[in-house]
Formats: C-alpha cells, sequence, structure tokens
C-alpha cells in the first residue's frame, strides 16, 4: 500500500512515522479491519494535532478506480483504546448520521497479544461519505471557531452548527443507553454537609436497650417529619420529640453525633438535659459506631440556626417579607429555596 503525504504543511520529519503506522492497520474479515488493504492513502490536509499526542487527518483512499475520503487519527493506546471500546459498545450500529463509524483500527486495538504502536491508528469513514455528500466541502468545528472569532456572521454559523450538533448527538443516544438506579434526591450529596439537621437532648440512658430516651407527652417526629422540619424556617417548639431507629453514634471530641442512612441522610448533635450533667458523663456507655434507639427533644432545628448565623455575618442587611434587602437592592430570601432543592427528586429519564 502505497501512502503519500499532499498536505505540504506537514512537516517531512513526521512523514515516515505516519506512512508506518498506516500501514498497522489490520486487514482481514471482522470488525475493525479492512476487507483488503487499499492501493493507495493519500493524506491531504491534517485537521487537528498536538493536543494529548493525538493527529487527526483528512485522506483519500484508493482502490483501483475507487475515491472515498476517510478521517484517519493517531493517538496513544489509551485514548484510542476506550475511543474504540465506545464505539462497539454504544455506537455500533451508528444511532444517526452524526455519528460517524469506525471502518478499521490497528491490530493492537483488536488484541492485546499484538505488539503495541508507538501510536495507534483509528479510521473512520467521512461526514460527507456518509451522508451521501461525496462532492461537498466539509469543514471542522474548529475551523469554524476560528472564522468566528474574525467575523460576527461566522459566530452566528458557528453557534448554529453547534446547536444542530448536539440536538442531534441526543436524539441520536436517547435509544441507546443503560439504566443505572442512582440516588434520586440530592440529600445524599448534601444533607450532611449543611449541618446538623437539629440540636437534641436526651434525659436518660438505657444501656441495656441501647437507647438513648427523653421525656415523654411532646409531639413525636420520625425521620421523614425530622428532615421536613429541618429545611423549614419554623423555630423548634417546646413539644418536638424526634425518634430515630437504629441510629450510628459517634463521638466528636465531647459532642455526641447521631446519623441516619438513605433516604433522609439526617444528622443530630445531641446534648445532656440533665442540670449539671455532661452527655460525656450522661451517655458514658455509647461506643462509636453502635446502633442506638434515640428518643430527644428538640433544642433546635438547622434551617433557622443557620440563616441566623448568616445574617449575623451580613452587616447592612434586612430580611423581611421574604425578601433580603440592602442599600436599596432586594433578593428573594434564599433559604426557603434550599427545601425544594434537597427534597426534589430527579426521573430515571434521559433529558
Amino acid at each position: 500500500m502505497k501512502v503519500r503525504i499532499s498536505d505540504s504543511r506537514i512537516p517531512e520529519s513526521d512523514h515516515g512515522e505516519i506512512k508506518h503506522l498506516l500501514q498497522q492497520v489490520a486487514v482481514g474479515e471482522g470488525a475493525g479491519r479492512w476487507p483488503d488493504l487499499p492501493d493507495e492513502v493519500d493524506i491531504r490536509r491534517r485537521l487537528t494535532g498536538g493536543k494529548s499526542g493525538s493527529e487527526v487527518f483528512e485522506a483519500i483512499v484508493h482502490r483501483g478506480n475507487n475515491r472515498q475520503r476517510k478521517v484517519i487519527k493517531l493517538g496513544p493506546l489509551y485514548d484510542l483504546h476506550d475511543e474504540y471500546a465506545a464505539f462497539k459498545n454504544y455506537l455500533n450500529p451508528p444511532p444517526s448520521k452524526f455519528f460517524v463509524p469506525i471502518e478499521a483500527v490497528s491490530e493492537r486495538l483488536l488484541s492485546k497479544d499484538a505488539p503495541e504502536l508507538p501510536r495507534e491508528v483509528v479510521i473512520y469513514n467521512h461526514a460527507a461519505e456518509y451522508q451521501g455528500a461525496t462532492d461537498s466541502v466539509t469543514r471542522t468545528f474548529e475551523e469554524l471557531a476560528r472564522e468566528a472569532m474574525r467575523s460576527d456572521e461566522s459566530l452566528d454559523d458557528a453557534i448554529r452548527a453547534l446547536e444542530k450538533l448536539f440536538k442531534g448527538i441526543r436524539s441520536g443516544l436517547h435509544g441507546n443507553w443503560v439504566k443505572e438506579e442512582q440516588q434520586r434526591s440530592h440529600r445524599m450529596a448534601w444533607n450532611w454537609r449543611l449541618g446538623f439537621d437539629a440540636t437534641v437532648t436526651v434525659a436518660e440512658i438505657v444501656a441495656s436497650r441501647m437507647r438513648l430516651k427523653t421525656g415523654t407527652g411532646s409531639t413525636l417526629l420520625y425521620p421523614s417529619d425530622v428532615a421536613d422540619r429541618a429545611v423549614s424556617l419554623k423555630l423548634a417548639a417546646d413539644t418536638e420529640r424526634i425518634q430515630l431507629a437504629n441510629a450510628t453514634v459517634e463521638w466528636w471530641g465531647d459532642s455526641l453525633i447521631a446519623e441516619t442512612d438513605q433516604p433522609h441522610f439526617l444528622r443530630v448533635k445531641i446534648e445532656s438535659g440533665v442540670a449539671g450533667a455532661t452527655i460525656r458523663h450522661l451517655a458514658k456507655d455509647v461506643v462509636n459506631g453502635e446502633g442506638w434507639q434515640i428518643e430527644a427533644t428538640v433544642k433546635s432545628w438547622r434551617q433557622p440556626t443557620n440563616r441566623d448565623r448568616l445574617l449575623s455575618l451580613l452587616t447592612g442587611f434586612q430580611l423581611a417579607d421574604g425578601r433580603l434587602t440592602s442599600d436599596g437592592v432586594s433578593v428573594r430570601d434564599p433559604f426557603p429555596g434550599l427545601a425544594d432543592v434537597l427534597n426534589r427528586e430527579r426521573d430515571d429519564r434521559i433529558t
């Protein structure tokens, strides 16, 4: 196979490596191989190059009197191995005309037993050939972007091309995906970072039952209730009591912390409700990492506490009627929106 390099901008010092690498494209039956060796590959221009050790060329492949444009990429094994694997897993067959198929690759990308090259090779069909526009002039987005830097009219063309590309690939990929179960709310990632959901007090410990408890007769709140109250701006009432089953307890210095896992990812700070007794003394039998039953009286909730702390730092700001105001500038109170962010559930659709 003859390899010709017609682009005079490609340094002659690179010709030898390019010609050698193209001779390593796999030939034979099966995916990722040329069915037979072309008579000639003519490198017409370099499309991109220099970044991450990869170069992309536009070429014409000759077989007898048949001439077809191709796109050739030379790059590191780790890059092109992943690129070809992604093509096989998600884009073969291509879901739409926005995804040009890979025609052939170097032998190493097909078999780990093949010798590794300085750079590997991937041969793509050409976008114009794939869409039946064999005589059309094609430009890369990089070329459009360079023109856009010089002309407002070209900028509009570049933006339209980018919008068309992203709309097209989104539609094409919609039917070729794998569903993975993920957390449906932001609580796992964010709730613990925002501070304690509540500060609570206990008055008694029942070590034999691994139970921290308080008095009775007040309104009892379960984990879902605690999650809602923690993001509410309503102040704690004297009659509120929480109950957490099998909460993991940890000593943070002399502070006792209780946490629950999904779905609410709660974290509360436990203090002593007995005059003259510290929580360290009252809960001396608590061991890190154990699961305890927590019944405790609410002393304060997170949202009002955090808002008061923030407002104390914002000198000159006033909060009234749901607006935060300073120097004549007014914005909505940001705290109510936090509840929406934490409690909003994502769906499993691709959007």
